[in-house]
């Protein structure tokens, strides 16, 4: 095993601020094998900063050491997984993007009722397929139960899923900071969530007909087979082809495509919106598209 090149300090203590460049490639190779994500050359610090304290805690030398671990240790792949939560960009809000939820309201809604006054299907599927800690699929929820009408007759189930085993443990508890939900309007909170007291009084906590709209699942977009027995009317992947490569962006919407019932739509990032997009689904717009058909 080679000797880890680790920089030491004048007190003659390891140093974790700096990884070599081979180092950095295989990790990054492996990375992008796992999740899809692709690490350009200009994150190199950032990659150093998301794994020191996790190469510490293991009692590694540096990130040679850590390479070397991952390859002949890590058997369950626990490790590897671990890598992928720290790495994974988990940035979101409440109504991020709040147009997209206002198209919900204003037009697939009305679309999903009259298709299913004239077909009889009163399913409803929608995906959110990067949902972090789960302010994404808790908002579709809020949409539906504010704006949907009449749910009696209807079976509805949001799935939500990431691939950081972390970020979805918490989004399946819906407790968030109090700080997080004070851009929803007061009536909404108040009917919606339940503050928490005592030490949990600067958190809130979504309630129960809002959590059970909602099942949390870890997936990888990358995985090679898909389990999913029915198609979608509605999946939400926003924010997450920025950090693949061309390739594995149009495979990624090739599937997500293939997932859409005819007529459903798909919700990406305000920055995707590249233009063979259309080979697969058309624009209507705003970062909203649709899958042809009816």
């Amino acid at each position: 095993m080679p000797v880890p090149q680790v920089a030491t300090t004048e007190e003659g203590e390891l140093s974790f601020a700096s990884i070599s460049p081979r180092t950095f490639e295989q990790l990054r190779d492996l990375i992008r094998a796992e999740s899809g994500i692709t690490l350009g050359d200009t994150k190199r610090d950032l990659l150093v900063s998301r794994l020191a304290r996790r190469v510490r805690q293991l009692g590694l030398r540096g990130y040679d050491d850590y390479y070397h671990y991952l390859l002949c240790e890590d058997r369950d792949g626990a490790e590897l997984q671990q890598m992928v939560n720290f790495v994974t960009t988990t940035k979101t809000d409440f109504f991020r993007e709040n147009h997209h939820f206002e198209f919900l309201r204003d037009q697939a809604f009305r679309q999903w009722r009259a298709n299913a006054a004239a077909t009889s299907d009163y399913k409803l599927r929608i995906w959110s397929a990067a949902c972090s800690k789960g302010h994404e699929p808790y908002s579709v929820a809020i949409t539906l139960l504010e704006n949907f009408g009449q749910r009696a007759c209807w079976d509805i189930k949001i799935l939500a899923t990431d691939i950081n085993t972390d970020v979805l443990r918490s989004a399946e508890s819906g407790i968030f900071p109090i700080a997080e939900a004070t851009c929803l309007p007061r009536a909404i909170r108040e009917r919606h969530f339940m503050k928490g007291t005592g030490r949990y009084r600067q958190t809130c906590r979504a309630r129960d007909e809002l959590r059970r709209m909602i099942a949390f699942r870890q997936f990888n977009l990358t995985a090679p087979d898909w389990p999913f027995q029915r198609r979608f009317d509605a999946i939400f992947c926003r924010n997450v082809m920025i950090y693949f490569d061309e390739t594995r962006q149009k495979q990624l919407v090739a599937r997500l495509s293939e997932q859409l019932r005819p007529g459903g739509y798909l919700f990406l990032g305000h920055s995707e919106h590249q233009t063979w997009l259309a080979n697969y689904v058309e624009s209507l717009g705003h970062t909203i598209y649709r899958k042809p058909g009816s």
